[in-house]
């Protein structure tokens, strides 16, 4: 059965995987039902399916990054493209120092992906609803840190709203606020850790609020 791949008769199937390697599993058995969170994950795998299938080959640059990803493991490309479209990207913290409204004061932003983020755009927003700029953030190569320069003077940073969006190669995004409520300290806005589960290990990679 060495590279063998496919259904053998009818309870069971077996995959060769790219090392070569041989799983055998018994032969899932079909649904007559889904719940609404089920469709809503089938939508989601159809959408990542488009994406690798179609949206890749018009776009060949993008595809051979997942390529170059996958060479020396398990998994291919289009493993990886359709994993990826299926998790967008999160948006850790937003930190700013000081934000006084002044050309020049950088707005920090810390988002990974589980494959790759492509781009991070801030926008700050005056309280009564006024933008005041937006902009691409420029990646600082540790632990998913970007920042962002402001370039036009704000005349009322209190009640300023920073919006940063985070975007993946697979065409997610993800967006998270600050509101300025304090303008002569540091602040933080931080993602919150999810609640421990009983008997699950806590998990420290996430800052807590």
């Amino acid at each position: 059965m060495k590279g063998a791949s496919g259904r053998i008769g009818k309870t069971l199937v077996v995959k060769t995987l790219v090392d070569g390697s041989q799983v055998l599993a018994n032969t899932p058995a079909k649904r007559k039902k889904h719940s609404a969170k089920q469709v809503e994950h089938l939508d989601r795998f159809k959408d990542a399916k488009w994406f690798a299938n179609i949206w890749l080959v018009k776009h060949p640059e993008i595809k051979a990054m997942y390529q170059q990803r996958a060479k020396g493991t398990i998994r291919n490309w289009h493993n990886l493209a359709i994993g990826d479209h299926m998790n967008p990207p999160e948006i850790h913290e937003i930190h700013i120092e000081r934000y006084t409204g002044e050309p020049g004061e950088i707005i920090r932003v810390r988002a990974t992906d589980d494959f790759k983020v492509a781009s991070v755009k801030v926008t700050i927003t005056a309280a009564d609803g006024r933008k005041i700029e937006t902009g691409e953030a420029q990646p600082r190569g540790k632990k998913g840190l970007w920042r962002f320069f402001t370039t036009v003077k704000n005349q009322e940073p209190q009640g300023t709203v920073i919006t940063a969006m985070a975007f993946d190669l697979a065409r997610n995004d993800v967006t998270a606020t600050l509101t300025c409520s304090d303008i002569v300290g540091e602040q933080i806005w931080r993602l919150k850790a999810p609640k421990k589960r009983e008997g699950e290990v806590p998990n420290n990679s996430l800052p807590s609020q």
